[in-house]
């Protein structure tokens, strides 16, 4: 769970001060302490990062990443039929992805195409 806190230069000292006040044998009150403290974190605000937020994320991550690998077994076949030669480069400009992507999701790019050319078919 995450917490971000906004509060004054001058709201944390005068907390600092509290406290520091606190600490001192005649200030031997538990509810001054309490109170001091209940409003220091009354200004702390809860991130939500509910499950419906983590599974929209991972949803739309899923579909990006799945987007760029087809977008990539693209450009290999174009690149195939064309007889051009395939490598990191040339895949990540036909299939319009950066080059770190190709490199990504296909990182031996001359043993993957060696292979589909043995077998004769670009598998997913």
């Amino acid at each position: 769970m995450s917490y971000t806190v906004d509060i004054s230069e001058n709201e944390m000292k005068e907390f600092k001060e509290k406290l520091d006040a606190i600490r001192f044998p005649e200030h031997k009150s538990n509810l001054e302490y309490h109170r001091a403290v209940d409003n220091f974190f009354s200004k702390f605000k809860k991130r939500k990062n509910s499950d419906a937020v983590k599974e929209a994320t991972a949803k739309a991550t899923a579909k990006r990443t799945a987007e760029a690998k087809e977008k990539i077994r693209n450009a290999i076949n174009l690149l195939r039929m064309e007889n051009k030669k395939i490598t990191h480069y040339s895949i990540a400009k036909i299939a319009g992805v950066s080059y770190v992507t190709v490199k990504k999701y296909l990182p031996d790019v001359e043993s993957f195409v060696d292979r589909q050319l043995r077998t004769g078919a670009m598998q997913q």
